[in-house]
């Protein structure tokens, strides 16, 4: 992690490269105009939690969700294997039941769907099929996404973990579609890639438009994956042209006159 300050609100920056080349590379500053603080490798960012051996690098989320349960009254709960009852099928509003309308539904998933969407793709399909019934959540619905809870309760400790010798230098992709769900019958899309063991983007989502058959539906799928395919062939070039933009702009607001 680099700490820069030049009499402006101070920035920060990580940086992922180990080699400091790389970084020095990647930050173009006069240091006779800017003060640069080193404070080495990064342990935490953003609540996601780094661990670091000479073999691989695991990054963790389980202060976050352990600080869900507590709220939620689930620190001690019986643990379950999958995100999702299979026994039960999610429907709207089953029974003519009185939905509930209180924003404890809605505000429990955002919490969920963040921990979806940074490092836990294993409830992203729970997640997203819950993510239905938020205008009128129902008994059911309550009760699955406290099964969501009581999973992530024995998983708590589970992280991604990248490694240094990993036998494919490139990422790898996988993608799948659900054909025709029972409430809408809109099929579900989802795709992961994997680079150095480790997943390191995900989706799982419901298709805009119906599809007429499956073949159709893993059409869409494909198609949303080579669209995060292009984004992942891009991106490193990208990151660092705008990280050597961010630091052109900083040098014109330090400049006399601005």
């Amino acid at each position: 992690m680099i700490i820069v300050s030049g009499g402006q609100p101070t920035e920060q920056f990580q940086s992922l490269p180990n080699q400091p080349t790389h970084v020095a590379s990647l930050r173009p500053l006069d240091l006779n105009k800017w003060e640069v603080t080193d404070l080495g490798k990064p342990q935490k960012i953003i609540g996601i939690k780094i661990t670091r051996t000479p073999e691989c690098i695991t990054i963790f989320l389980s202060k976050y969700i352990e600080l869900i349960l507590h709220k939620e009254g689930h620190d001690h709960c019986n643990p379950v294997s999958t995100p999702l009852d299979p026994n039960v099928q999610l429907v709207p509003n089953p029974d003519g039941e009185i939905g509930n309308h209180s924003n404890s539904f809605a505000r429990l998933l955002g919490e969920l769907q963040y921990v979806a969407n940074m490092m836990r793709p294993d409830i992203s399909y729970a997640v997203n099929r819950l993510a239905l019934y938020t205008a009128n959540p129902s008994l059911q619905h309550t009760t699955a996404l406290k099964h969501v809870l009581r999973y992530l309760s024995g998983t708590r400790s589970l992280g991604i973990v990248y490694k240094a010798d990993d036998e494919y230098p490139n990422f790898i992709g996988y993608t799948y579609a659900s054909y025709a769900n029972a409430d809408e019958r809109k099929s579900i899309l989802g795709y992961m890639f994997i680079a150095s063991g480790g997943a390191i983007t995900w989706s799982s989502k419901k298709q805009v438009t119906k599809a007429l058959s499956l073949t159709e539906a893993e059409y869409v799928a494909m198609s949303e994956a080579a669209q995060e395919v292009c984004w992942l062939v891009t991106c490193p070039r990208t990151c660092c042209e705008r990280n050597v933009s961010c630091c052109e702009q900083l040098e014109l607001l330090k400049a006399p006159g601005n």
